[in-house]
């Protein structure tokens, strides 16, 4: 748990990094901030280039474990609501404050629960988190590793889950 504690970000504050698209706005950017601030991390928005930022099928992602995850769900969601032929693309990433690439990326919340009450719980004890998803789960003082490793899945919940961390 140290290691995942000094792998993970704090769950305050965001940057919101907008993309190289040609059909941002200086406006359109300055809103996307404004809407990406709000968003929880690891977060992403896609837009339609044919129909702008300001279009219902600006959609975005957010409180995933992994950035890619989000943008993959941003950009099926914007593609499934636009009306032009072009397809969307991400436009702006919502990441923790300083973000940099790690070993390790838990969600807003899942990070929040690790710090508030898995790191500090008694093992053994187990953290699982979702592929694809937001979904997270976790067992503490369980009767073995394996044991919490069996229970954090199955609290996951999602089609596929990893355990991501482990003490005993």
């Amino acid at each position: 748990p140290r290691a995942a504690q000094k792998s993970l970000f704090k769950a305050k504050g965001r940057d919101v990094d907008i993309a190289d698209q040609a059909f941002i706005t200086t406006e359109d950017a300055a809103g996307l901030i404004l809407v990406g601030k709000n968003q929880l991390y690891y977060g992403a928005i896609a837009s339609a280039p044919d129909e702008g930022v300001l279009s219902p099928s600006t959609l975005a992602a957010a409180n995933h474990h992994r950035l890619e995850d989000a943008e993959d769900a941003a950009l099926a969601a914007c593609d499934a609501a636009r009306r032009s032929e072009t397809p969307c693309v991400i436009v702006a990433q919502i990441l923790p404050r300083g973000w940099e690439p790690r070993d390790l990326q838990l969600s807003h919340d899942a990070t929040v629960v690790f710090r508030a009450e898995f790191r500090r719980a008694k093992g053994p004890k187990a953290f699982a988190r979702g592929f694809g998803s937001s979904r997270y789960g976790y067992e503490v003082e369980a009767e073995s590793l394996g044991a919490a490793r069996a229970a954090a899945i199955a609290a996951c919940g999602a089609v596929t889950c990893e355990v991501v961390i482990e003490a005993q």
